[in-house]
């Protein structure tokens, strides 16, 4: 379902965060100097699609599928605030159905390198259910991209666009927890959980749902949950 975004959210970020960086980092012990070495995170979706949060023809069936998580240059994206969703990010956001793509990701790149690193957890669940993935940054590939649908859903989602793990002083993030938004795929134009299929035509961008069930009257928007970056190989 096609959104207007102000010029105001629309140049806003998707998330907001707190960091904390490792500052006791070296060279050959992770982050500092002009190439970050290899590390390992934790992502861990804690989701909050609760009743009290979202009071407007709450499911009773709310869930969220499982989460996929990329690993890319800085330059690649799995989705753009503003553009248009993927082929296979339509089907994530309107089935929950990852595999499309994952496929489509993975499939990208070079006969000799491929550009997103792809991590799926093993199975959707409710909707506080916490899931987690680890996964491996290297110096050519220190963003982080996140997505999870939401079911029942036209084609809502929630996502982190590219996070980087590099600092601007070369330091890696130790831990950063990001607050999520409803976001809309553009793919489909119902407007309420259970509506029927409606495909969009021409296609819509992604946008932030900011109007019921899901944004209140006055076009607020509570966050769906948040997802915790943290280092572990330290």
């Amino acid at each position: 379902m096609q959104k207007f975004l102000s010029l105001a959210l629309f140049a806003a970020l998707v998330f907001t965060g707190c960091s904390s960086d490792d500052n006791n980092n070296t060279d050959d012990g992770g982050g500092e100097g002009d190439n970050p070495v290899t590390a390992t995170y934790r992502v861990t979706f804690n989701p909050n699609w609760t009743e009290a949060q979202f009071p407007t023809d709450y499911p009773a069936n709310a869930a969220f599928s499982n989460i996929l998580v990329a690993v890319h240059a800085p330059g690649n994206n799995v989705f753009r605030l503003g553009q248009q969703a993927s082929a296979g990010l339509q089907v994530f956001a309107e089935t929950g159905d990852s595999s499309a793509l994952a496929t489509e990701l993975t499939s990208s790149g070079s006969e000799d390198s491929v550009d997103f690193f792809v991590t799926s957890s093993a199975a959707g669940g409710g909707p506080t259910a916490a899931q987690s993935v680890n996964v491996t940054v290297d110096p050519e590939k220190t963003s982080i991209s996140f997505v999870v649908s939401m079911t029942p859903s036209p084609d809502w989602f929630a996502g982190v666009d590219s996070f980087s793990i590099v600092l601007p002083s070369d330091v890696l993030v130790s831990e950063e927890t990001l607050t999520l938004s409803v976001l809309d795929a553009g793919t489909d134009s119902g407007d309420t959980y259970n509506a029927a299929d409606n495909p969009t035509s021409p296609q819509g961008n992604i946008s932030i749902v900011n109007t019921p069930p899901i944004g209140t009257s006055g076009g607020l928007t509570p966050a769906i949950g948040s997802i915790t970056i943290t280092r572990t190989d330290l």
